[in-house]
């Protein structure tokens, strides 16, 4: 007789739908070594898998609901969930303990939710952020959140890293240095480079991340874009939801995201590390102008960066204008 499929149980962190993007390669490659992979989330992350992987099992797990503020004090916003988020933690701990039972997987495999830990069999946390950046006027408070963070990385047996270990890393001082359960597995894309294409867009406009962010980028987006006279698309980034304007689409699957990508000639987009990845690994010849989450220091940093080598433009969404794109572009 055939032994038994063994099982993979996926846990996803809803932040929007980049920490599930990411985890795209990883369950095709775990369905081509014919594991049976079981994947638990909540909101928009769980919505994109069962658009991806609709014949796939899944579970829902209880949401953090993590708001971000309007203003973009992620610091208070945080502090003041901080009661929520413990909570959300804590249940989701007690509802892994059932669905381990239920499925017996031979790996737990969580990407950045900290309850999604056991002891009943090998547990993996995959995490780019080994290090959190605090803003400027809160660095006291970096060893303190570090500590903490670094602590619920320890629960796990092995800490997977979606990035390279030396000088040509792409995360930079987020990732690096490793602590002692680290593995770098290299970087993760649902994305293949293209050969080069004929651009069909002039601009197209990508969403992404927690609310209320993602919603008043849309917003500002749309005004602008729909005055603009230009041929664009706007990718809402809301998996099975419906619209009927002209010009937006809610969501896009991989192939049609990297088709849209490559016929671009400006790709407007939040500096999520799921997203630096995608692009980094389409190549597309494609302008690339970042708007990082207000007051989420991670994606700022990763946009300064990339700036920094030459790779595409960081606007803040304040100060966000497209008319002004033209002219940044020439420098």
């Amino acid at each position: 007789m055939p032994s038994e499929r063994k099982t993979i149980l996926l846990c996803v962190l809803n932040w929007g739908i980049g920490h599930a993007a990411r985890c795209v390669p990883l369950i095709e490659k775990w369905l081509r070594e014919n594991k049976r992979v079981v994947i638990a989330s909540d909101g928009a992350a769980l919505q994109m898998l069962q658009v991806e992987f609709p014949k796939l099992l899944f579970e829902e797990l209880p949401p953090y609901n993590v708001q971000y503020d309007k203003g973009g004090n992620m610091v208070f916003a945080m502090a003041r969930q901080l009661p929520k988020f413990i909570n959300a933690i804590n249940e989701e701990h007690k509802a892994l303990d059932i669905l381990v039972e239920k499925y017996k997987p031979e790996m737990v495999v969580s990407d950045s939710r900290f309850g999604c830990h056991t002891t009943k069999t090998k547990s993996v946390f995959i995490t780019h952020q080994l290090h959190l950046i605090m803003p400027a006027a809160w660095k006291w408070m970096e060893p303190i959140v570090n500590h903490f963070n670094h602590k619920q990385i320890a629960k796990f047996d092995e800490c997977w890293v979606p990035d390279v270990e030396g000088k040509n890393n792409l995360s930079g001082k987020l990732s690096h240095p490793a602590l002692p359960n680290v593995q770098y597995i290299g970087t993760l894309s649902r994305f293949k480079k293209g050969n080069k294409v004929e651009k069909q867009l002039e601009v197209l406009a990508v969403l992404s991340g927690p609310e209320p962010q993602r919603t008043l980028l849309e917003e500002k987006l749309r005004k602008q874009l729909s005055k603009s006279g230009l041929k664009y698309l706007l990718v809402r980034g809301l998996p099975q939801k419906s619209t009927n304007k002209t010009n937006e689409v809610n969501y896009l699957n991989a192939s049609e995201l990297s088709k849209a990508i490559a016929e671009s000639k400006i790709v407007i987009c939040r500096s999520g590390y799921s997203t630096i990845m995608d692009l980094m690994a389409l190549q597309a010849d494609t302008k690339i102008v970042f708007i990082p989450t207000p007051g989420q220091t991670e994606q700022e940093y990763l946009a300064e960066r990339l700036v920094e080598k030459g790779f595409g433009l960081c606007v803040k969404q304040g100060e966000f204008e497209l008319t002004l794109l033209s002219e940044k572009f020439k420098h």
